[in-house]
């Protein structure tokens, strides 16, 4: 299988950005490499047509934007290509980072193992404390974990993350009895929780969690990956991405191997994702720009009519054939929901 994968949305560690709260992306699974020559005539006939060098949503009219959607809606048909489609709320992806950082990262001892591995148990813990940070604490949060402070400085972080716990320690209900524990764990240890932020930074960066999420895809469906093609963008200055964090630390860590809700990945063979690949010289990376962008302004409803009309019978076939990946907090209120029903 040849994938290819493009973003919309991307503004790095920036989680709080008010211009572009969704990180949004496509990825492209074709059973056919979309770089090969038998692609190459109908790729530069779109070209022409829209009298460009590559196709960039950002770069079209109206008129070139349902052009171009309408003759790539038939091309993935006729070559039965299937689109994966991805949204995280930015400020709520902060939020889970904080979560996961301090409740879930194994490092404080009062929390429950067996409470934490089931991901119904953890949930509403994790939606709970995500009502307890309002955008002050966000704004400290994400200053604190993603500051390239010199080590000098390390004292003056630690103090500050301190300070941040037992404010929002202090907002705690009165017969929150166990999370406030949890948090005063946290703050009486600051320093060894600052040295795991460090060192796990990458993971608030959204395109690191949405590849973790289509690897895992790949992994659950036992799909054999043949070339993984990635825009240098997602590798930029800033937003980069390091595919060895990714795979060694996230994918083959014992943190996820053990977990009940989440898989070990043995299946990726990292020589086989192309990064720093130019989106001019890939067809495949254009096709999932097109899409990637028409999901971020979908949910952004920033959608024309028309254009919305030919992209949701696409994303309804995403979601019957569970290719999607939704990390916001109505996707893990409805989980919670369902999981009850069940």
């Amino acid at each position: 299988m040849f994938l290819y994968y493009d973003e919309s949305g991307n503004s790095g560690a920036n989680l709080l950005d008010k211009e572009q709260p969704f990180f949004c992306s496509a990825t492209i699974f074709s059973q056919k490499d979309l770089e090969s020559k038998e692609f190459q005539e109908f790729h530069n006939s779109l070209l022409s047509k829209i009298e460009l060098s590559e196709i960039h949503m950002n770069e079209l009219n109206p008129k070139n934007r349902i052009l171009i959607l309408k003759a790539l809606l038939k091309f993935i048909e006729d070559n039965n290509i299937d689109i994966f489609f991805s949204i995280l709320d930015k400020k709520f992806t902060l939020k889970m980072a904080f979560f996961d950082f301090f409740f879930d990262s194994y490092l404080n001892p009062l929390v429950n193992p067996i409470e934490y591995e089931i991901r119904e148990n953890r949930l509403p813990y994790a939606l709970y404390i995500s009502e307890l940070l309002n955008d002050n604490n966000l704004i400290v949060f994400s200053k604190i974990i993603t500051d390239n402070f010199k080590q000098n400085q390390k004292e003056s972080q630690v103090k500050k993350l301190s300070i941040l716990i037992r404010n929002i320690r202090k907002n705690l209900r009165f017969k929150d009895t166990k999370i406030k524990e949890v948090l005063r764990y946290v703050e009486k240890n600051s320093s060894i929780f600052l040295e795991y932020n460090l060192k796990h930074k990458k993971q608030l960066l959204p395109n690191s969690m949405d590849l973790v999420s289509i690897f895992q895809f790949i992994n659950h469906n036992k799909i054999s990956l043949d070339k993984f093609w990635l825009d240098k963008s997602t590798h930029r200055k800033g937003t980069s991405v390091n595919i060895d964090f990714i795979i060694n630390n996230l994918i083959h860590s014992d943190k996820y191997s053990h977990r009940v809700d989440t898989e070990p990945i043995d299946v990726i063979d990292k020589n086989k994702i192309l990064f720093n690949q130019s989106s001019k010289d890939s067809f495949g990376i254009q096709i999932a720009d097109v899409f990637a962008w028409l999901f971020c302004k979908y949910n952004l409803d920033k959608l024309d009519n028309e254009l919305e009309s030919l992209l949701i019978p696409v994303l309804e076939n995403s979601v019957k054939k569970h290719m999607n990946f939704h990390l916001t907090k109505n996707q893990i209120i409805e989980e919670l929901k369902i999981a009850e029903i069940q």
